[in-house]
């Protein structure tokens, strides 16, 4: 199964029992399945089976399922006959009646405006039986099912080209990262080398042996300050987690889950270099890759 976007659309006509349906199916994003189905009355004994039926086509998307009658008009049917609730309508002609004396008005309600009050005038429909229903609607579903399904692979092809797009942003900044770090290494010793030298030499010593003791000292203070602010084992561990990100998208199936899990590692690490950041170039380069990390995990919370 290709990797999919949680949003798309789909649809399908067919007949059940002689009548003619329109099926429609629209998702869009939600962290789990989260299905909505409107289905006409004579229809609701299929419902258990097409809720298991879209739980194992989809694993995540808010997901809108309707079944729709198409009109006589399109299906070329014969219109449905209707029933007429009289006790209703004697109820209706009543209060009509009444309003008409306290308001002083003589006029009688017309049959057609008694007929077009609520629920005085329904079609009949007789229930589908389960079997014949769900054998006849489940190709439709199928069908739809389909079409819905080509229209996320469609989207979903289209976002991981984004992804990998954004993580080869990720990967060079990573370059200039690692080409800054040396720069930084290099810089910091010197300036530290001349800022010992001035004070020596502004405060000579009196024998060898204990410049070279304080020496000694000074280099393992500057060893300690070069580790605490090095990002070399950060650096290895982004790649690492971009590595992964990458091979995942190029896997298949449901990969959103586990998308987001690396994404929020991968945003450890950055949160890390930020903080260690020697200078303003590598703290600028870190807000960047911060940035485009979110814009990533966005775009990576739409796919299955």
């Amino acid at each position: 199964m290709k990797i999919q976007s949680m949003t798309g659309y789909g649809s399908a006509e067919g007949e059940i029992a002689g009548r003619k349906y329109r099926i429609e199916i629209r998702t869009v994003n939600h962290r789990s399945l989260d299905l909505k189905l409107r289905i006409p009355r004579e229809l609701l004994a299929v419902e258990n089976s097409l809720r298991t039926f879209l739980q194992n086509q989809f694993a995540r998307g808010s997901m809108e399922f309707r079944i729709d009658r198409v009109s006589e008009s399109e299906s070329g049917s014969s219109p449905m006959m209707g029933e007429i609730n009289l006790e209703l309508a004697q109820a209706y002609l009543a209060k009509i009646e009444a309003m008409g004396k306290k308001l002083g008005l003589s006029e009688k309600p017309s049959l057609g405006l008694i007929l077009g009050l609520p629920e005085v005038m329904t079609r009949t429909q007789t229930e589908v039986a389960q079997e014949t229903a769900w054998k006849e609607l489940e190709p439709i579903v199928s069908k739809a099912a389909t079409s819905l399904r080509s229209a996320r692979e469609h989207e979903g092809q289209a976002l991981v080209k984004v992804l990998m797009g954004a993580i080869s942003d990720l990967e060079s900044a990573l370059v200039s990262l690692r080409k800054r770090r040396g720069e930084c290494e290099s810089e910091l010793k010197e300036k530290f080398s001349e800022r010992v030298k001035k004070v020596f030499e502004a405060y000579p010593l009196s024998t060898e042996s204990v410049q070279a003791v304080l020496e000694s000292r000074i280099a393992q203070e500057l060893a300690l300050i070069l580790e605490r602010t090095d990002i070399a084992e950060e650096l290895d561990r982004f790649q690492g987690h971009l590595d992964h990100l990458k091979k995942t998208l190029g896997g298949s199936g449901p990969i959103g889950r586990k998308l987001d899990f690396l994404l929020q590692e991968t945003n450890r690490e950055a949160n890390t270099l930020s903080n260690k950041a020697q200078d303003l170039a590598m703290s600028t380069e870190a807000v960047q890759i911060k940035l485009r990390l979110e814009q990533l995990r966005e775009q990576s919370m739409n796919l299955e």
